[in-house]
């Protein structure tokens, strides 16, 4: 078992015999904002730099989890103002040693750790001094432009983009949020789909916004190399033309405020958006007729030194989702995809079917979300009293408000009767709406051409004791061919049990239409897991496309317990098998 204070005890013995080091008191690290709990040692060091000896004084920050994980090394305040500004040394004084998410540490050798990270400190302060790393600036930009400079100004403020790129500079608009948005009172976008997609979701949920031009800033004559304290007249250096510059001046004579100015640049092949917000310009200045003194008169006379607000940009973009999950962008894999009956099985069916890259998702159900049901259904307390369609799509939405949902309120029969295409136009189909007669009449309507979709109908045997899919190719709509005597083939409850209303097959509370089936939301799981590869086989086209029938075995001991015959496909199975049915 591995002691923190104890390894960090036993290496300060050792390295105080090689280098002058102390531990901060409480005091003095409350003065260097650290945290009062944490052990900090300063060390006092030196390197050689033009034939001359630097002194350097380092604070070590050790976290709870060392010797397992790398300490933080930071500069004193006063070495940081000697050698600052130099790639990998944030304005936090922090040095970016190693990866803290990659590196691995030999918790054995608490000093040789120290010793390392130490080393590498004065190796980055040495190639930033001699300018050898310069080159380094660009590719940690971000890091910099995040940074404060100047003890007038805040640290730069966040917005949200919702693009992919500035493909289209001309349509750049900005959205001003009445009301926070989590962290967000800005959101920067293209005037695209995308942009339609959000501003839908906004007026859905009532977040009132304004909209406002943006300027774009080609970045011809920016400089990636701290400080980035930057005033009014300023950003004019950054104009690359007469034509620009017009422009610029329209821009900002234009009354609408904010005025944000956006950039952009390349960082390890991604690129990276940045800009600044020109604060509020006062044109009223005594000796001059109203009018007479414009808004750019403002930015470069009488308020040039007045700093910008810097900001930073958080790309959320379907792309970047799919990029931090999978690694690769693939519109292969793309689908749209409905929803019959999002009731217990249709519900957690859901969160399987989105892992896809963020598909089109339609759902219709004309049921609402009871207490009863929330034992096993997808969503909780908070949605009750809503239809279930409705309900899961606004889950989805305020999940990722980027991504397509719609809902209908509604029977799929009627759906079917009076808009097939809604369905139609989607690339899969999925039913879980346990009523036979309704399935019965979906199947035929494949048959008969009226849904042209592939479709998955999904149940289960009471208890979960089996849940089943039958995956029906248009091509091949075989669905009744499942069926002997209005029994699926492969169930795993005897069919005399079901022909004989074997009263121990459903519940009831009490009163009227309060019968039930019996499982729980563990065997829900335990069933779509087993069954979601086979059904991601046949979406991403790995697997053939043949009309076949998916069985899982559940608890068949529970059944067996209550006096319920097992058929004679279900005898010859045991717990967890998944059999695959092709006729």
């Amino acid at each position: 078992m591995i002691d923190a204070e104890s390894s960090i005890r036993k290496a300060f013995d050792e390295f105080s015999k090689i280098e002058n080091v102390r531990i901060l008191e409480i005091k003095e690290k409350r003065d260097l904002n650290f945290q009062i709990n944490s052990i900090i040692w300063e060390v006092k060091s030196e390197i050689l730099f033009s034939n001359q000896c630097l002194n350097l004084i380092f604070h070590i920050s050790f976290e709870n989890h060392f010797p397992l994980e790398i300490p933080k090394i930071y500069l004193a305040p006063s070495t940081y103002d000697e050698v600052k500004y130099i790639p990998h040394v944030d304005t936090n004084r922090l040095i970016c040693t190693f990866d803290s998410e990659i590196a691995t540490t030999n918790p054995e050798d608490p000093l040789g750790i120290i010793k390392e990270c130490l080393k590498r400190s004065k190796e980055i302060i040495l190639a930033g001094l001699s300018g050898s790393n310069h080159a380094e600036f660009q590719e940690e930009f971000v890091a910099y432009w995040e940074g404060k400079y100047d003890k007038y100004e805040s640290f730069p403020k966040e917005v949200l983009t919702i693009m992919e790129t500035i493909n289209e500079p001309e349509k750049l608009k900005l959205i001003c949020l009445h009301t926070q948005l989590r962290f967000y009172n800005y959101v920067l976008h293209i005037d695209d789909d995308t942009a339609k997609e959000f501003k839908r979701f906004l007026s859905d949920y009532n977040i009132k916004f304004d909209e406002v031009d943006v300027f774009y800033l080609e970045n011809q004559k920016f400089k990636f190399t701290p400080p980035f304290s930057l005033k009014n007249i300023n950003t004019l250096d950054f104009l690359v033309s007469e034509e620009q510059l017009k422009s610029f001046r329209n821009f900002i004579n234009n009354i609408s405020f904010p005025k944000l100015v956006i950039s952009s640049t390349l960082i390890k092949g991604n690129e990276f958006l940045f800009g600044w917000f020109h604060n509020q310009l006062n044109p009223d200045v005594k000796g001059f007729r109203p009018g007479k003194f414009k808004l750019f008169d403002a930015l470069t006379k009488t308020q040039s030194n007045q700093l910008v607000s810097r900001i930073t940009t958080d790309r959320f973009t379907q792309s970047r989702l799919i990029n931090r999950s999978e690694g690769e962008v693939n519109d292969k894999y793309k689908h749209s995809i409905t929803i019959g009956g999002v009731g217990s099985i249709g519900s957690n069916l859901f969160p399987f079917l989105n892992s896809f890259n963020s598909p089109e998702f339609k759902f219709i159900d004309k049921e609402v979300l009871k207490l009863e049901n929330i034992g096993r259904h997808f969503l909780g307390f908070n949605s009750l009293g809503k239809f279930k369609s409705k309900a899961l799509g606004d889950y989805a939405k305020l999940k990722n408000p980027l991504q397509i949902i719609s809902t209908k309120e509604d029977s799929i029969i009627n759906v079917i009767n009076k808009t097939p295409e809604y369905i139609n136009e989607s690339d899969y189909l999925f039913i879980s709406i346990g009523k036979k007669n309704i399935e019965d009449w979906l199947g035929n309507a494949i048959f008969e051409g009226i849904i042209k979709v592939p479709t998955f109908f999904l149940w289960v045997e009471p208890y979960l004791c089996a849940g089943h899919c039958i995956y029906i190719n248009p091509l091949e709509p075989t669905y009744t061919n499942y069926f002997e005597e209005g029994y699926f083939k492969f169930n795993i409850i005897s069919t005399s049990e079901y022909a004989n209303n074997n009263p121990n097959l459903s519940l009831k509370e009490g009163g009227c239409q309060t019968t039930y089936i019996p499982y729980s939301a563990s065997n829900i799981i335990g069933f779509l897991s087993c069954l979601f590869p086979r059904i991601a086989s046949i979406i991403e086209g790995s697997q053939e496309n043949r009309s076949k029938s998916y069985t899982w075995v559940g608890n068949t001991d529970k059944i067996i317990s209550l006096g319920i015959e097992l058929s004679e496909f279900g005898v010859n199975y045991r717990r967890g098998d998944l059999i695959e049915n092709i006729l």
